[in-house]
């Protein structure tokens, strides 16, 4: 700009918004701000933050609920355990009960009582170890 004054004509803005026109005056103002510009001591970058660092309120929440979900799964699985061992004692003591009714008034014989017995033992060992895993195998 300084080799070429007479063909260089017309402004210069800033984008602070202030305007320096390329006359001599304006060149002198416009080289002074670049000169103290220049020298002024460097400030520092800041420091690049990890783009998952915004996440980290989520990510304590996830934990949270993930530990919620380890604690709470072996009380549920237990409880439907339960659940279901309760209600499969109700329906063997009732056809066990059915069965005890019907020998007893003569409809059924005691051979065939027995013979039920028998199968709803057989029953109750293959669930209790299929279902609870009480019975282990080698």
């Amino acid at each position: 700009m300084e080799a070429k004054k007479d063909v260089v004509k017309g402004s210069i803005e800033l984008a602070d918004g202030k305007k320096y026109e390329l006359t001599q005056e304006g060149r002198d103002q416009l080289n002074v701000l670049l000169i103290e510009a220049m020298s002024r001591k460097r400030e520092e970058a800041p420091v690049p933050v990890a783009w998952w660092v915004p996440f980290i309120p989520e990510i304590k929440e996830l934990l949270g609920a993930i530990v919620e979900f380890i604690k709470w799964y072996p009380k549920a699985s237990g409880e439907g355990k339960r659940i279901v061992t309760r209600d499969f004692l109700i329906v063997i003591g009732a056809i066990v009960f059915g069965m005890r009714f019907l020998t007893y008034t003569g409809k059924v014989s005691g051979d065939s009582f027995v013979f039920v017995i028998g199968a709803l033992f057989g029953y109750i060992f293959a669930f209790l170890e299929r279902f609870l895993g009480i019975l282990i195998h080698d």
